[in-house]
């Protein structure tokens, strides 16, 4: 059945001893700074995958009475805190996984509901959180999960609780996931590449953190030296591609838009916390933000898809679509990608014209409109690794777009010009004569370059393309 009081360091233990443990035990410094206050009861909700139950493991060594953990905090954070010896297994400590519990009682579940039991249950819970005698026996709670909790009234059992998420994670946003601190520590430990690390799983920005990344990603990546994504593993995909298929409230195009890199306005506080009322594209966002899904700016109000982890999520659901224009999108795409390494100029003019035409923007009579289409097309596919920059300075000007593979990818990277009512001609001399090649030879990129110049005509409302390969 497990220990469920004072239970001891063991599963700490064993955690530390994989070798993974990036010290959190700031963590302890919080919750001792708000025990025996009015701010003792704590909700920390964070996605699948961002190291829950490593810091209950934590919080259970520290603070239990059924413990002897000197041994295991010496050297780590909390032990420079003045309140470190006071609360070191000092406390009577109940732990338990409510999951656990469901999972139990569906097997004992007998045959025919007890109203009367589960009333008394539910009583018993209420009476920890809300009784007179509550503040005489609960120096502390803390209580973790995906999503916020549920309160149903002003009366709810848990109306007490200081709920931090990652719509605002106050004081703990450090504490969500990884910091670029931690990041570092962990590609030093391990030899693994930071650059790659935050091209594929840096990208929540949070008040007072900045940037967080997803813990358990990073260490499959270090560990394993595999920067790729390891979402499609767990259940949570299942949640991702419910909600990119539905066409409620404006909600496919708000994915679009997210896929072709625009942020997204949300009203995160229309979200009540229950998942059986999700029924506005801002209830679905906000949802995909507390599942990890999307980031969410605190200064804009807006969402964005993260990382480069994320995003080849969202594109492999979007490719296995029952929609049939998401399908096709993310396909067409990978036409594009293909007719470049091909350097099949007339395909790619003729898909362009095709996007063109089903999504055409307002205005479709300068570079940026052009601009819009090409990301467009090169952007959603699943079979590209590229890091896409626009307006980026190098050599005598600014270059258009350039997508750059990420490393240890063995695609090329790829200049592109654009030019409204002129000529591709003139789009490949103008790369040449700006040097526009010099970022990448600052970067110390050695091998083939592609050069693609992209013109569209309005007298003739064509797209022409001109393709060519150089090596730097």
């Amino acid at each position: 059945m497990g220990i469920y009081v004072n239970p001891n360091n063991r599963k700490f233990c064993k955690v530390l001893k994989a070798g993974n443990y990036v010290d959190k035990t700031g963590l302890i410094s919080y919750i001792n700074s708000v025990l025996g206050t009015k701010d003792c009861e704590t909700v920390f909700t964070r996605p699948r995958r961002f190291s829950k139950t490593t810091a209950c493991k934590m919080l259970e060594a520290y603070y239990s009475a059924g413990a002897d953990s000197e041994d295991l905090f010496k050297g780590r954070e909390i032990e420079k805190d003045p309140t470190y010896r006071e609360h070191l297994n000092k406390h009577p400590v109940i732990s338990f996984d409510l999951l656990a519990f469901k999972d139990k009682r569906k097997k004992l579940k007998p045959k025919k509901e007890n109203p009367a039991m589960i009333n008394d249950y539910i009583a018993f819970l209420r009476s920890l959180f809300r009784s007179q005698d509550t503040d005489l026996y609960l120096a502390g709670v803390y209580m973790t999960g995906i999503l916020p909790i549920i309160r149903y009234n002003t009366h709810s059992a848990l109306s007490d609780f200081r709920e931090r998420t990652m719509i605002n994670p106050g004081p703990l946003a450090r504490y969500v996931g990884f910091t670029q601190e931690d990041v570092r520590k962990v590609c030093d430990r391990f030899g693994a590449d930071e650059q790659l690390m935050k091209d594929w799983y840096d990208g929540y920005n949070l008040p007072s953190a900045e940037e967080v990344y997803c813990p358990s990603s990073v260490m499959e990546a270090a560990k394993n030296d595999d920067y790729s994504s390891h979402w499609s593993k767990t259940s949570a995909m299942e949640a991702l591609t419910d909600y990119i298929y539905t066409d409620l409230d404006g909600v496919y195009d708000a994915m679009n838009k997210l896929l072709d890199g625009r942020k997204q306005k949300i009203n995160p506080d229309t979200f009540q916390n229950r998942l059986d009322q999700v029924n506005t594209k801002d209830k679905v966002l906000t949802v995909l933000v507390h599942l990890g899904y999307l980031a969410y700016d605190y200064r804009s109000n807006t969402v964005r898809i993260p990382n480069l982890e994320i995003r080849q999520q969202m594109l492999d659901a979007f490719a296995g679509a029952p929609n049939e224009e998401s399908f096709k999108r993310v396909h067409r795409c990978n036409k594009v990608i293909e007719a470049a390494r091909d350097m099949d100029n007339q395909t790619i003019a003729r898909l362009l014209k095709e996007i063109h035409d089903e999504r055409p923007p307002i205005h479709y009579n300068n570079e940026q409109a052009l601009r819009y289409v090409v990301l467009d097309a090169f952007n959603l596919s699943p079979n590209a690794l590229f890091t896409s920059f626009e307006e980026l300075s190098s050599g005598q000007g600014y270059v258009d777009i350039l997508f750059k593979p990420l490393k240890k990818s063995s695609d090329t990277p790829m200049l592109v010009e654009l030019k409204h009512g002129e000529s591709t001609n003139k789009a490949i001399s103008q790369i040449n004569e700006k040097d526009y090649i010099a970022h990448l030879r600052k970067a110390e990129y050695h091998g083939n370059v592609l050069l693609i110049g992209i013109n569209y005509s309005p007298h003739t409302k064509e797209h022409t393309c001109r393709i060519e390969l150089i090596r730097i």
